[in-house]
């Protein structure tokens, strides 16, 4: 979870059991919650709470299915996104896995998975508000146009919607007053808006529908336990193609990697790489939202609000003048690096200090180039209050030079449950 002025409370819990009994439900009211217990099955849930996004996980898994080699797992989730007080999504998932261990550290897995996304979009200009925290806006803060007693009242009606525009920062003073006025001079706000407003709208309007994909995995794991690792190395590699039916084409392909290895029996190093890859398969090259990439937030880029990093929606003004919405449009490719160093103090406590670098790219199978990664460093601690629940992180995040510092920057960030 995480908290900001924009985004206020984000919580989240996790909980995970390896030794459930599914058909001890029946037998609850005789037995109590310890019927749940003894089956050998997995049980594992998930919950994200907040004001603008929240999301409930719930899976299910049997090894050894029939009595033989393979897991049988059953995943559903419903997630509910408010991406402002006018664009809300509500999507819902059911996945099936069979899982296959070929030894001890090596396990493939083939899934169907099935979604279904709506969106609701009653956008109001008022609070589609526009920023832009760069040198070209400062630079047309500080020209003479800027402050000339003409352009008075559209500077404060700039202010008062949050709006900035970009402005190539050669142009002078008087091209500038122009591009002003002829945004401003003749039309309304809503009608300045209106072409972002329409992007927005007929994005959420195609990402509707339902998603039916296959795919496969391969997972490599080394690690010497499986939620409190000091060892070893954790590799997933997925694809994953959609219109198996459905109104979405799409492939994806994933790799995952996480590296333990201990300086001294209290003095642990986390690595992590992840790549994401998203490649549309219509003529149109539509990806709806949903599936698109995203970073920030307490299990990615930490100090940085959920799903803050990205490409934005944009349009540009009669004037001239590139807009740019607060909105996070999502992109096609994604890279995430990151280092935690943690201190075992005792088994009740582990501060960590960590690094977090990654970007997200708007074109297919890129990664960008160092000098666009987002960047954000901190600390926090790791509470393990008690045998058998689920840990507790509290952390501060602090983005080095955050582009959108009001739309992005979270700071405190917490979770319940593995956090790396």
């Amino acid at each position: 979870g995480a908290y900001s002025q924009h985004e206020k409370l984000v919580g989240g819990f996790s909980a995970q059991e390896n030794n459930f009994d599914i058909l001890g439900f029946s037998k609850i009211p005789k037995e109590g919650v310890r019927a749940l217990r003894g089956g050998g099955e997995q049980f594992y849930s998930k919950l994200s709470m907040g004001t603008r996004d929240r999301q409930t996980t719930v899976a299910w898994a049997k090894p050894h299915f029939l009595d033989t080699s393979w897991t049988l797992k059953v995943e559903g989730d419903y997630h509910f996104s408010k991406v402002t007080k006018e664009q809300e999504s509500r999507s819902r998932n059911l996945a099936l896995y069979g899982i296959y261990n070929v030894n001890s550290f090596l396990r493939t897995e083939i899934y169907y998975k099935i979604n279904e996304t709506k969106f609701d979009t009653k956008l109001n200009t008022s609070r589609l508000g526009v920023k832009r925290f760069d040198k070209s806006y400062h630079t047309m803060a500080e020209t003479e146009a800027w402050s000339s007693p003409l352009l008075g009242e559209i500077r404060e009606t700039l202010r008062e919607e949050n709006l900035a525009l970009d402005v190539d920062k050669r142009k002078t003073a008087a091209e500038i007053e122009k591009m002003v006025k002829a945004d401003y001079a003749s039309q309304s706000y809503d009608r300045f808006m209106e072409p972002l407003k329409k992007i927005i709208r007929d994005d959420a309007a195609k990402g509707e529908g339902v998603t039916s994909a296959i795919g496969l995995g391969l997972t490599y794991d080394s690690t010497n336990h499986p939620t409190k690792a000091t060892r070893g190395l954790l590799s997933r590699l997925t694809g994953e193609f959609a219109g198996i039916g459905g109104d979405h084409r799409f492939f994806k392909l994933n790799y995952e990697n996480t590296l333990y290895f201990d300086i001294t029996e209290k003095l642990i190093v986390k690595n992590r790489l992840d790549l994401h890859f998203v490649s549309p398969q219509r003529s149109d090259g539509y990806i709806p939202a949903s599936e698109r990439l995203f970073l920030g937030g307490e299990y990615s880029i930490r100090g940085y609000n959920t799903a803050a990093i990205g490409p934005r929606y944009t349009s540009t003004s009669p004037g001239g003048a590139e807009i740019i919405s607060r909105l996070t449009k999502g992109g096609l490719s994604s890279v995430l690096i990151s280092t935690e160093l943690d201190y075992r103090l005792n088994q009740y406590l582990v501060p960590f200090v960590f690094l977090d670098v990654g970007d997200v790219s708007a074109k297919e199978f890129t990664i960008s180039p160092l000098s666009k990664f987002k960047a954000s460093y901190g600390l926090g601690t790791q509470l393990n209050i008690m045998p058998g629940m689920p840990p507790i992180a509290l952390g501060w995040g602090f983005p080095v030079k955050p582009k959108y510092r009001e739309d992005e920057v979270g700071t405190f960030f917490f979770s319940i449950g593995i956090h790396f």
